[in-house]
């Protein structure tokens, strides 16, 4: 990332917007691993930006409610590797917004 607005425009649309990773999931589209450190890229260029900031956008703010959630799936709807894998973004997510809020 190079600009913070370019990060803030990839953290949405990974974790909100229309092709969302969360929406891929509950859809089962496929979810690259590329989508997924694009998004990790992003928050951690955020999380050093905001890092000595007190206040961040509410877009940005948004985008984390209920993080998790999304990736939070039954064994049986996606099968045990997927299930691990999705549950280790939410969790890495979770980590990451504690990292950048605080």
């Amino acid at each position: 990332m190079n600009t913070v607005d370019a990060a803030i425009d990839m953290v949405c649309a990974r974790l909100i917007g229309d092709a969302s990773i969360p929406l891929k999931v509950r859809t089962r589209a496929e979810v690259s691993g590329d989508e997924v450190q694009e998004l990790f890229s992003a928050i951690d260029f955020l999380i050093a930006h905001y890092a000595d900031k007190d206040v961040v956008p509410k877009r940005l703010a948004l985008a984390f409610v209920d993080v998790y959630a999304g990736f939070s799936i039954t064994e049986a709807f996606v099968g045990t590797a997927a299930m691990q894998r999705f549950e280790d973004i939410g969790i890495a997510l979770q980590e990451k917004a504690d990292a950048l809020f605080s």
